[in-house]
């Protein structure tokens, strides 16, 4: 292996060390899954007056299957940290 790939191949191995221990924090510290923390970020980031997302606009972004993020939604809405409901 050339010393190109091989450094690529330690960043890469580094970023998932990362994200383990980002998971480990979460779930440790907060109780809350990497799906849960993305969905809370996003919120934060898009945050908007009338306090309503959509869910394609979510997965979209976030860019995870679509089964994960409404997991994550009816997790984080049992947990009250945001109100789930159907447009009318």
């Amino acid at each position: 292996m050339n010393d190109l790939k091989s450094k690529s191949n330690i960043k890469l191995m580094k970023r998932v060390l990362t994200t383990y221990e980002l998971r480990k924090y979460l779930k440790k510290y907060f109780c809350l899954t990497l799906d849960n923390y993305l969905v809370l970020a996003y919120l934060d980031v898009f945050k908007n007056d009338e306090g309503k997302y959509f869910m394609r606009d979510i997965i979209s972004y976030i860019g995870i299957d679509q089964s994960r993020i409404v997991k994550s939604v009816k997790e984080l809405s049992k947990k009250g940290y945001l109100n789930k409901c159907r447009d009318p």
